[in-house]
């Protein structure tokens, strides 16, 4: 089943690719006639749409030459760049903006104390003073005291409505450095198998639920990449773009649908520990 199931999502790049190509091509001509919120909200979405643009062009590459790792990759940053643009899109008073900004300069000040810290004596003044600019900064901007806290991806993904699928979707790894020890782990439990053949059977079954991970991921992504499209466009008024992401929307949620019902057949058929949906 699980070949047959590899099989019938692998027919599936192509709808992929063309729904990524227009969905690109829709984000780079949203007519920029209206703003979409205060402070720097419509500057966060429109660079927002753009970064998705290009990750999900790599990824739809790399998910063609069956470099299923990088695309998972690809797509969890797809994933998590589409939730921060739904997120902040949601609301147009930028408090929510203002708090990932404060967060983003938090984490700087942060990454600057601790490189104070262990920094070679001829790099501790350089590395105070790259402080005390952050610190200066930050309190410079009028919105800097009063921004709120800026949720963790997954209370984001709940704030937006999306966490159901992205919960399962993160839950085996949410970066290449946690997907790159899962996918030791499951190579090791393949390997603790009693004979060749069963060892051989077992990384077979892998790397079909590795390809099959990678094509559902990529999917997920672009559907909330059509989210946070069509959300841009019904504010900006642009039929065409509304459009395509509704069409992209329509397209990709059989397909999400179909993995999901059969998943959950398939995860019953080895102890590997994928996610939900297959990997």
């Amino acid at each position: 089943m699980h070949t047959m199931h590899y099989q019938t999502l692998m027919q599936q790049i192509p709808l992929l690719r063309t729904c990524q190509a227009e969905m690109t091509h829709s984000a780079s001509q949203l007519q920029e006639n209206r703003q979409l919120g205060r402070m720097g909200v419509h500057w966060y979405v429109m660079l927002g749409l753009d970064t998705l643009a290009e990750v999900h062009a790599a990824a739809m590459c790399e998910l063609e030459q069956q470099r299923y790792l990088t695309t998972q990759t690809l797509a969890r940053s797809g994933i998590t760049h589409a939730i921060n643009v739904l997120y902040v899109l949601s609301d147009p008073e930028a408090d929510r903006l203002s708090g990932g900004l404060r967060h983003h300069l938090d984490e700087r000040r942060a990454r600057a104390d601790a490189w104070r810290a262990v920094a070679p004596a001829d790099q501790v003044v350089l590395a105070q003073q790259y402080g005390q600019h952050l610190t200066a900064f930050s309190r410079a901007q009028p919105w800097y005291a009063n921004a709120p806290r800026w949720p963790s991806l997954c209370e984001r993904a709940d704030a937006i409505g999306w966490g159901e699928w992205v919960h399962p979707a993160l839950l085996g790894a949410a970066n290449h450095e946690q997907a790159l020890a899962q996918e030791v782990l499951n190579t090791m439990e393949c390997e603790q198998r009693s004979s060749e053949p069963e060892r051989k059977a077992a990384h077979e079954l892998r790397n079909t639920k590795h390809g099959s991970d990678a094509v559902y991921l990529e999917a997920i992504a672009l559907r909330m990449f059509a989210q946070a499209l069509q959300h841009a466009a019904l504010i900006l008024g642009d039929a065409v773009a509304t459009t395509v992401a509704e069409s992209t929307a329509s397209q990709i949620d059989p397909l999400l649908a179909e993995h999901q019902r059969v998943a959950d057949l398939l995860q019953e058929e080895d102890s590997n520990i994928y996610i939900r949906m297959g990997g």
